[in-house]
């Protein structure tokens, strides 16, 4: 695969990463993104301040980013222009991890378990599944 300088765009990309509302580090996962040859569509809310991102992302924007069915219509709609070989859904920032799960188990997409994804964000949950899993904690 070639290497591209970030800002470089490739002409048909396979390759398509969707990032949920990045917060702090939007660019660097831009750039990175960019730089694998992906094509990159941040994915954030409406409402609120705006988030900086690189001018080489597209921007999708949804109404609710804490609606896990929200973006998955909003990114299929978004897939259905492109088509890509591969698609990739990535939190941009912590609170983004669950519902990144949702949608890439709803597209069918290799991720997290949502369940482990939840368990991960809240300690009851991650004690209750280690419980049940045998570990001890």
């Amino acid at each position: 695969m070639n290497k591209l300088r970030s800002g470089q765009r490739v002409a048909r990309p396979e390759s398509l990463l969707f990032l949920l509302e990045p917060v702090y580090h939007g660019a660097p996962y831009v750039r990175t993104g960019l730089d694998l040859g992906c094509e990159v569509v941040v994915v954030r809310r409406r409402r609120g301040p705006p988030n900086p991102e690189p001018r080489e992302a597209e921007t999708l924007l949804v109404k609710e980013i804490e609606d896990s069915t929200e973006v998955h219509r909003a990114l299929h709609r978004r897939l259905q222009a492109t088509r890509p070989r591969r698609v990739g859904v990535l939190p941009g920032n912590e609170w983004m991890v669950p519902i990144a799960a949702a949608v890439a188990n709803r597209m069918q997409l290799p991720g997290n378990p949502p369940g482990a994804a939840l368990a991960a964000r809240d300690k009851l949950n991650m004690r209750l599944a280690f419980h049940h899993a045998g570990v001890p904690c």
